[in-house]
């Protein structure tokens, strides 16, 4: 019994000691199991031309605005307004009484008429006094007076020929017409009421032209001498990216630069054509208009989920030697094509960190994919 207590007692002692020599290692060095490298997905960075942009809020406004009134006084009869609806130029909007003003256009053209028929007698007193005095049969008095009355006669007769057309156009005004294509406002003045005419003309509805639109908005003095100020009488070169508030955007046509800058704002007026086929839009309504500053420029682009915050400093994290992650402070630009522009801080051919739990200094095991946008990121790591 006392024996096979000894030989179990040595037993577990040789077992012991495979267990320290296993931990401790040969020579008595303590080895600790290091922790795998953390599993990282990483991108190397795109390379891009990329053109320089700076974005200004705008509204838009019509090219052409009308206050319609009427040109001649009377009572209105006819109100055939499709309010907030397209019209065409010439139509007919509104429609005076016209009876007072055929009235007056019949009694000019009587007018008219006597005044030729008098004309016709003035011609022939004086062929007939030039031929007596050619005769030597009336003195020569005579044929001056019959050429005064016949000049005389000839003025009467252009002036009773310029009130019939003024009496036309009364009458022709009678219809009230929308000068210009665009879309049509509420009615100011309906059926039955007396509008006036002339200066102090009253209001009857206001049209706006909808196709093509203006866009203005200002642009501040440093934008306008680095890109603007060379650009006058190149507007139709010159594109410009309209963003609406519903999130859609357009191309205008730069068409106007202001000509001094406003020293409260310190900015200077611009505008753009932008095209409306079928009037969707409106005058007042707001956008974002991106204007290039500058010629395009290769750019570094990366995903904004490689972008990391410290202390208020942007940074990311690059894959060094050995797959060392490298803390690199860098500059930031505009969002193009969903990724982000890298003024400074990153070359081409890096690749940098986009996800995973790392830190400046680590060694990671990086699984490289394509730069991501938007959620790639999360398809990826999903496979």
């Amino acid at each position: 019994m006392r024996k096979s207590r000894v030989a179990a007692a040595l037993g577990a002692i040789l077992a012991t000691g495979l267990v320290v020599l296993w931990v401790r290692g040969p020579g008595g060095a303590e080895q600790a199991a290091a922790p795998a490298p953390p599993m990282v997905l990483a991108a190397p960075v795109v390379v891009q031309d990329h053109t320089p942009r700076s974005t200004y809020t705008g509204r838009l406004t019509a090219v052409e605005t009308v206050d319609l009134k009427p040109r001649v006084s009377g009572y209105i009869t006819e109100v055939s307004v499709p309010e907030g609806q397209i019209v065409r130029r010439g139509q007919i909007l509104f429609r005076l009484d016209s009876a007072p003003f055929a009235a007056r256009h019949a009694a000019a053209r009587a007018a008219t008429r006597e005044a030729e028929a008098r004309l016709g007698l003035a011609q022939a007193e004086d062929v007939r006094a030039r031929r007596l005095v050619a005769e030597g049969v009336a003195a020569r008095e005579r044929s001056d007076v019959t050429t005064a009355t016949l000049r005389e006669r000839e003025a009467q007769v252009a002036s009773a020929r310029a009130a019939e057309r003024l009496a036309a156009l009364d009458l022709r005004y009678a219809g009230v017409e929308a000068p210009i294509a665009g879309r049509v406002g509420q009615i100011l003045v309906t059926r039955g009421n007396l509008v006036a005419g002339g200066e102090t003309a009253t209001p009857l509805t206001t049209i706006v032209s909808v196709d093509p639109l203006h866009v203005e908005f200002d642009v501040d003095e440093a934008t306008y001498l680095r890109s603007l100020a060379d650009r006058r009488g190149q507007g139709s070169e010159t594109k410009v990216g309209v963003r609406l508030e519903d999130g859609s955007t357009r191309s205008a046509r730069l068409d106007f630069i202001g000509n001094r800058l406003d020293r409260a704002t310190g900015t200077i007026r611009a505008r753009a054509v932008l095209p409306n086929p079928g009037g969707r839009l409106a005058p007042g309504l707001f956008a974002e208009v991106d204007v290039a500053t500058d010629k395009a420029r290769s750019a570094i682009l990366v995903s904004d989920l490689a972008i990391g915050v410290e202390q208020g400093r942007r940074f990311v994290l690059v894959l060094g030697a050995k797959n060392m992650t490298e803390y690199r402070p860098v500059t930031l630009g505009p969002v193009v094509d969903g990724l982000r522009v890298i003024e400074t801080g990153l070359k081409p051919g890096e690749r940098v960190v986009v996800k995973g739990l790392a830190g400046p200094g680590m060694a990671v095991k990086p699984k490289v994919v394509p730069m991501p946008r938007g959620n790639g990121v999360q398809r990826e790591a999903a496979r």
